[in-house]
């Protein structure tokens, strides 16, 4: 069951409300995030490209309706788009000015999950897209760049390719799944444009 859905930074995506951050908040997010930006080419420009139209291929992880119960307990939802490649930080951006996150996938469960979206969003799109790891502060320590923890953190959970992360050329800092199939992870040069991967998250019902 696919959904099409109207992506505006002014309009609401599904019954996700965009967030309202105060100036603040703002303020120390992006300077927790400085370290990593500032290792960002003059071509990874976080300036917004228009979205205001109708998004064939943007999914929640909805498999089907029978599964209602069981998606109301994930406690976060991906929210996978296929219609524009970006760069990693345009990603990013797009991600937080929507209300949303760049993806992180911390367990083989949300990886489950992650695949679930990627099948609802459209079965014969392949990857790869964006998600929120990076080595740009350190060479060869991944982190979120969503919340600076490093990846694996508490979990030990990395799903990284054969052979992956090499770097090659010496230019290869951020995460895209789906390469070279499934959910695997690879490294790959930040100014790639890829399609990406948001979530989002919601207090759990109760029952869960």
């Amino acid at each position: 069951m696919h959904r099409t859905l109207k992506i505006s930074p002014h309009l609401k995506l599904g019954k996700f409300r965009k967030q309202t951050f105060s100036s603040v908040k703002m303020l120390a997010k992006l300077t927790s995030l400085i370290f990593v930006v500032a290792f960002a080419s003059a071509n990874s420009s976080l300036e917004e490209p228009t979205l205001d139209v109708a998004v064939p291929y943007a999914a929640e992880a909805l498999p089907n309706d029978s599964w209602t119960f069981s998606v109301q307990c994930f406690p976060k939802r991906f929210i996978v788009f296929n219609h524009v490649e970006v760069s990693f930080f345009k990603a990013w951006h797009l991600c937080e000015s929507y209300g949303f996150e760049l993806a992180t996938v911390k367990s083989p469960s949300e990886d489950v999950q992650l695949k679930m979206a990627i099948e609802e969003a459209d079965p014969k799109q392949g990857g790869p897209w964006w998600v929120a790891g990076t080595d740009l502060g350190l060479e060869g320590h991944f982190v979120w760049l969503t919340t600076g923890k490093p990846i694996g953190y508490q979990t030990g959970y990395r799903n990284f390719g054969p052979g992956e992360p090499n770097n090659q050329n010496g230019t290869e800092h951020c995460v895209e799944v789906g390469h070279p199939n499934g959910t695997f992870w690879n490294d790959k040069n930040c100014d790639v444009k890829r399609r990406f991967i948001c979530e989002t998250r919601e207090p759990l019902p109760l029952g869960c």
